[in-house]
């Protein structure tokens, strides 16, 4: 589980994709700022990489939270796609190179900043997403 803050939203997010396609529109704390570059070679610039957790159903599992968890397809287009671009390929390499369906999984979860959902319920919905997730894969 990627975590990342989203200084524009109200809610949390579970992101159901990651795009091959790094555009950061300001430099990274390294100061790296690639324009219009994949992030896997071999894979077409923009391709959607959806993860292999059903977070529809996880959503589901997380009703409590209904108003304020939504099912996102945007992860941005900063360090957080990056990320779990790279993390999703990654996983999916070592399924292929396995030959198994399961086993390796990856979800980007963007939470708002505390200012709108305080820290203590931000920890409570990690560990029930933490849950809901283990509740899936134990099906």
């Amino acid at each position: 589980i990627h975590m990342g803050v989203d200084l524009e939203k109200k809610s949390f997010q579970l992101e159901k994709f990651a795009y091959n396609k790094a555009d950061f529109p300001i430099p990274d704390e390294a100061g790296y700022q690639p324009r219009e570059q994949r992030i896997i070679e071999g894979l077409p610039l923009g391709e959607a990489l959806e993860t292999n957790l059903n977070v529809d159903e996880v959503h589901r599992w997380l009703s409590q939270y209904e108003d304020r968890l939504i099912v996102s397809t945007d992860p941005g287009d900063f360090v957080c796609n990056y990320i779990y671009c790279y993390s999703m390929n990654k996983f999916q390499s070592h399924q292929k190179a396995r030959n198994t369906n399961h086993g390796y999984y990856s979800l980007f979860f963007h939470v708002p900043p505390f200012s709108e959902i305080p820290e203590d319920e931000q920890l409570k919905a990690t560990a029930l997403l933490i849950e809901a997730i283990f509740k899936h894969l134990s099906l």
